[in-house]
């Protein structure tokens, strides 16, 4: 997918991840304490989700928006088991990082 001269779906994605996380940052003033690490796995969802549509996707992005999928349900599940895929999700957006463009 290409962009155009403003952006094109790419842009727009990212604004609505803007609204998204401003308003998670107010919803999270009065909800439990526990949704903060789910909202932020679900921006990074979303984030992946932008960067795939707009042709920017990688199968390292794959895998760790898989681990993310999961580590939502965990948070349901216990918060040890879901900091445990959130060190993993964090190791493999790292990895790509380390390894630079093209991998």
């Amino acid at each position: 997918m290409t962009l155009d001269s403003e952006g094109g779906p790419f842009r727009e994605n990212l604004r609505q991840l803007l609204c998204y996380l401003a308003a998670s940052a107010r919803g999270l003033m009065s909800e439990p304490a526990e949704y903060g690490p789910l909202r932020l796995m679900e921006a990074a969802s979303r984030l992946i989700g932008a960067m795939t549509a707009a042709g920017m996707g990688d199968p390292g992005l794959e895998q760790a928006l898989r681990q993310i999928e999961r580590g939502k349900e965990e948070l349901m599940s216990g918060l040890d088991s879901f900091a445990e895929l959130a060190d993993a999700v964090l190791e493999a957006l790292l990895d790509l990082d380390a390894a630079g463009p093209g991998r």
